[in-house]
């Protein structure tokens, strides 16, 4: 299990296949599709508790950084074992850092070097 629970809103550009990448989502966070048209060019991905997640295919003239001032957010309760699970399946993951604003994270990259975080779980 990765542990990851939540994703922190926005849209995931996608230059290459977005069926593989749809697929590379799935098994390593546990999402399901929710909803997909080859039409648009879109994949909403979702957790069992109701988060969601879209995947969209870039259009033939649209450039876009693999970094960008968005920060993509992956929450999970065990920093530590996603760090784990997502090293162990070869994924490029930076070492557990505090960020700035005092939470433990790290960063990693999805298929096409799309540049992701996982956080740990604020607890009220």
């Amino acid at each position: 299990m990765n542990g990851f629970k939540r994703f922190d809103g926005g849209i995931i550009k996608i230059r290459g296949d977005r069926k593989k990448a749809t697929d590379w989502y799935c098994k390593h966070f546990g999402l399901k599709v929710g909803w997909d048209s080859p039409e648009a060019g879109m994949t909403v991905l979702s957790y069992p508790s109701g988060f969601a997640m879209t995947l969209e295919s870039m259009g033939p003239d649209e450039k876009l950084e693999s970094e960008s001032n968005t920060r993509f957010c992956f929450e999970t309760a065990d920093l530590h074992e996603a760090h784990t699970y997502l090293v162990a399946n070869g994924i490029k993951t930076s070492s557990i850092y505090t960020n700035i604003a005092g939470v433990p994270t790290f960063d990693f990259y999805d298929l096409e070097g799309t540049k992701l975080s996982a956080v740990e779980a604020r607890h009220s």
